[in-house]
């Protein structure tokens, strides 16, 4: 996660500095701290049972994969595009 946190600071670091954080609503903290918990458990929870089943390579494999499909599934589906970060 920390990583992750770095690679979002190098590549937009204007935008988030520029954001003021005093000025969002409790809802969105609220929103944030509920699906960091939840989000946390279900992947647990997930990858505890899909280890029982799976071999190593297997459960690794599928590891590094899954944030991949969501992200090509939102491009997709969603509509979403990408936009230049500079």
């Amino acid at each position: 996660m920390v990583a992750a946190t770095l690679l979002v600071f190098i590549a937009a670091p204007r935008s988030i500095l520029a954001l003021d954080l005093t000025q969002l609503e409790a809802l969105i903290y609220w929103s944030l701290i509920h699906l960091a918990i939840f989000a946390s458990i279900c992947s647990f929870s997930c990858l505890k049972y899909t280890s029982a089943y799976l071999s190593g390579c297997q459960l690794t494999a599928h590891t590094f994969l899954a944030p991949f499909w969501v992200a090509f599934l939102g491009l997709k589906f969603l509509e979403k595009k990408l936009r230049p970060l500079c």
